[in-house]
């Protein structure tokens, strides 16, 4: 077996994403920056995520992802990202056939394909390292300030969520709207004040016609402050006005660098990792607000839940007195161990969606590989575990159970 020279292996590991799936005859939707295809195995809906601009790509049905192409290439062609030996030269070899890479042998031997045109990645500018939570939490605080509840939005919470307008006005939900001219001067507004930017997701340096300046970034629609344990704002969740296609109902308020927008400078909500979110009840939340302190200054912490998505957590809590720790999905459970640690709970109750006890595919797989991993992690600390059932008939979500009039059934693990 030739060995193939390491300069040829990192041509081969920089060639561009979207190039070397549409090589492979991938069946590609678009949504942002991200494109989706089918994972292995086959789904209903694409979960598969290749990024051309982050050079990245990921299975959110599985555990699956990669930084480069050739972990992709080998996932896709024998379902390994990680191949060795003379099945990692192999592959190798078939994606320089496949992009038209030179192979070069450190025999000096080599072999040239003519018929495809190597397209290797696009080299950016690297996003700025997010702030520290402290100044997260003192730039969010200042922006929000800025912006009122639409109607809109106002009766959404009201007649489907069951918030009213007191304490909506306490979670401080807001109205992002699409007014850029109003973007700019909020943003202007703030840097005039001294409050520098960089490192703060959502906010973004825009090349424009008479050169590059600061604003904020992202669709329309209904703000969700994440706060942390520490009653610090670390970013803020969008429900989206219009549902982008595609695309899900939810985004963040994130500023990842995007050339084909005219994003030079920014921060992303996910770089080193994504927020989750402390939901207390509204009067617990008035009182951190009014007289600071530790959560434990104003209430029980014994018992804490954990679920997904910001809003139902609000919800939830304020029916169940208790502390509702949410994470975007089921996937980033680990999020939720040190802020849970921190708490020194005697008691941690699962609450993800009522589907995810019967839905097929590979969400239910999740819920239970999250139960097993968190058992191991928390059980050293003492904390036992328990999961809130409810037929999903009476409620997708807990927030709809609650909301419905209806309790779960809490059974210990």
């Amino acid at each position: 077996m030739a060995f193939i020279t390491e300069e040829t292996i990192e041509k081969a590991r920089n060639i561009d994403l979207l190039f070397l799936a549409q090589q492979l005859g991938e069946s590609l939707q678009r949504s942002g920056q991200s494109f989706f295809t089918y994972r292995n195995g086959g789904e209903n809906t694409p979960s598969l995520s290749i990024n051309p601009t982050k050079h990245v790509w990921k299975d959110f049905g599985g555990t699956a992802g990669g930084k480069d192409a050739i972990s992709f290439y080998c996932y896709r062609k024998y379902n390994d990202p990680y191949l060795k030996g003379k099945d990692f030269v192999q592959a190798v070899e078939e994606i320089c056939e496949l992009c038209g890479i030179p192979i070069e042998y450190q025999d000096g031997c080599s072999r040239t394909f003519d018929d495809v045109v190597y397209k290797p990645r696009i080299e950016i500018q690297k996003e700025s390292p997010k702030a520290t939570p402290g100044y997260l939490h003192e730039v969010y605080s200042k922006w929000i300030k800025q912006f009122d509840l639409k109607k809109p939005h106002l009766f959404h919470l009201k007649e489907v969520r069951k918030i009213g307008p007191q304490v909506a006005k306490i979670r401080m939900y807001r109205s992002y709207s699409d007014d850029m001219k109003e973007r700019y001067g909020i943003t202007k507004q703030l840097a005039s004040k001294g409050v520098k930017l960089d490192g703060v997701p959502g906010f973004a340096v825009k090349e424009g016609k008479y050169g590059p300046y600061w604003t904020s970034v992202g669709r329309a629609g209904l703000l969700i402050p994440f706060r942390s344990i520490n009653n610090e704002i670390q970013g803020f969740q969008i429900m989206f006005d219009e549902k982008p296609a595609n695309g899900q109902k939810y985004g963040w308020f994130s500023s990842p660098i995007n050339p084909e927008k005219g994003t030079i400078q920014g921060a992303e909500i996910g770089n080193p990792v994504l927020p989750y979110h402390a939901a207390v009840p509204a009067q617990v939340l008035l009182n951190w607000i009014l007289y600071k302190g530790e959560l434990s200054d104003h209430m029980e912490t014994d018992t804490v839940w954990w679920g997904e998505g910001g809003l139902k957590g609000d919800i939830a809590s304020n029916y169940t007195k208790q502390i509702h720790l949410q994470v975007p999905g089921v996937n980033n459970w680990r999020l939720l161990l040190e802020p849970t640690i921190s708490l020194r709970p005697k008691r941690v109750i699962f609450s993800f969606d009522a589907d995810a006890q019967t839905k097929e595919d590979t969400v239910q797989t999740n819920v239970l590989n999250a139960i097993e991993g968190a058992k191991k992690e928390l059980k050293p600390h003492g904390i036992e575990l328990a999961i809130a059932l409810w037929p999903v008939e009476k409620g997708k979500g807990i927030d709809d159970l609650v909301n419905n009039g209806y309790k779960p059934q809490i059974v210990s693990i």
